[in-house]
């Protein structure tokens, strides 16, 4: 199929204009339509990412298009990535208000808005209605890290381990002990890390922290 073989060549202007073509003869059921459209933008919005942060490609989607979670995130990261901090906050805090998103809600522990304890303020007021989300408790932890009140941040980074088991938060957690000067246990949370990255599926919460992580928790 021609949209197969756009894709391998990564040609996404010639498959945007193949997409109308699809779009208006209906030989492509509405899903699939929905799946290549989000999956052409996505490709679009980041080949179009520009030094300022800018974006056409941003600009032209449609109202529904720009309240997509994934191409919010797909534009936020690049702001994130050419400093303009203040809109990627602007547009990550709506869009989080539209409807809780876990990709989101990590992605705002990645933007430095100034002054950066508005923003954990912010972000702390969340918690009231998510107060075991262990992406909010990420978030929390690289804010509070901002503001070096690194003992905050352990205890966050440890509850979300407790509730989460992921393996970011783990690499997190095992950062922030380095750079405590916790060697061998930061060391323990790195490999914890790298065995949860390769499991498919995170396991319930367990009732005992010790297993997820033992040596850590003690002095936490």
């Amino acid at each position: 199929m021609l949209v197969d073989l756009l894709q391998r060549q990564q040609d996404w202007p010639a498959l945007g204009a193949l997409f109308k073509d699809l779009k208006r003869s209906r030989v492509l059921p509405e899903q699939d339509l929905k799946t290549l459209n989000r999956d052409l933008q996505v490709r679009l919005l980041t080949a179009d990412a520009r030094p300022d942060g800018g974006s056409l490609v941003w600009s032209r989607l449609s109202r529904r298009e720009r309240r997509d979670p994934v191409l919010t995130a797909v534009h936020v990261r690049s702001l994130i990535d050419s400093g303009s901090m203040k809109q990627a906050e602007k547009i990550l805090r709506k869009a989080i208000a539209r409807g809780w998103n876990g990709d989101l809600v990590r992605l705002y522990g990645h933007v430095r808005s100034a002054p950066i304890q508005a923003q954990l303020d912010h972000a702390q007021g969340w918690r009231r209605s998510h107060p075991d989300d262990p992406d909010l408790l990420m978030t929390l932890a690289r804010l509070q890290l901002e503001l070096e009140a690194r003992d905050e941040a352990l205890a966050l980074l440890v509850e979300a381990a407790r509730i989460g088991v992921s393996g970011d938060t783990y690499m997190e957690l095992g950062l922030l002990l380095e750079s405590l000067g916790e060697s061998s246990k930061a060391l323990q949370c790195y490999r914890r890390g790298l065995q949860q990255s390769q499991v498919p599926a995170a396991p319930a919460r367990s009732e005992s922290p010790a297993e997820l992580l033992p040596a850590v928790i003690e002095n936490a």
